[in-house]
């Protein structure tokens, strides 16, 4: 029983509660595959982004969820806001959840999104992910990954409206290491926090 007036002290509390398994096992962990009862495989180049999710400290952080959204290869979401004539795909859902490992790492395995007009028509957006990452503590950080190897990120308006040091954060570059299965590979580290912080947005419905 305590002898002071003063409350005994409990532990700081963050957001919560948390269900792993309704991360890891109800969503998809690649959007490479057919869609639910389909077995043709996607349009387009079978990709697949690895890299790490790191701390302050450059320490990886495991257990991070990473959610991936995108277009499919013909530059159209799978969206009732979408109503664009570019093609659906029947076979591609355009969502993935993954989750680190306790290094910190990631793969996700999906199909190269195609370029596509901005919601108001005035740029273009080049080919992109628009990726979502959760865990302990943290609400959610929403960012776009672009690819090296894309002439039309030039004219990208989310990356034209960062400055160089910035903007090269959101570019991932081709990995020959991870080529292979009929996949490209792309690699980026996301960082959270501190030096090298990769960009994060509060809106990403341009």
């Amino acid at each position: 029983m305590p002898t002071s007036n003063n409350p005994p002290f409990t532990p700081e509390a963050t957001i919560g509660p948390f269900f792993p398994f309704a991360f890891t096992e109800v969503m998809p962990g690649s959007a490479a595959v057919p869609g639910p009862g389909l077995s043709q495989r996607p349009d387009g180049q079978s990709v697949v982004l690895s890299g790490r999710i790191l701390a302050s400290d450059g320490i990886g952080v495991r257990n991070m969820i990473l959610e991936s959204w995108q277009a499919n290869a013909h530059g159209r979401y799978r969206h009732p806001d979408d109503r664009s004539a570019r093609p659906l795909d029947p076979s591609f859902h355009g969502f993935a959840r993954v989750r680190t490992s306790a290094s910190g790492q990631f793969r996700l395995e999906t199909i190269k999104p195609g370029a596509h007009p901005c919601a108001d028509g005035s740029a273009t957006r080049a080919p992109h992910l628009r990726l979502t990452v959760f865990g302990s503590g943290i609400d959610r950080l929403v960012t776009f990954v672009y690819f090296d190897d894309e002439a039309v990120n030039a004219g990208d308006p989310v990356l034209a409206s960062l400055e160089e040091p910035l903007r090269a954060r959101l570019i991932a570059r081709r990995c020959a290491d991870d080529d292979g299965d009929g996949f490209t590979g792309y690699r980026l580290d996301l960082i959270l926090r501190g030096e090298g912080e990769t960009p994060f947005f509060d809106d990403w419905s341009t």
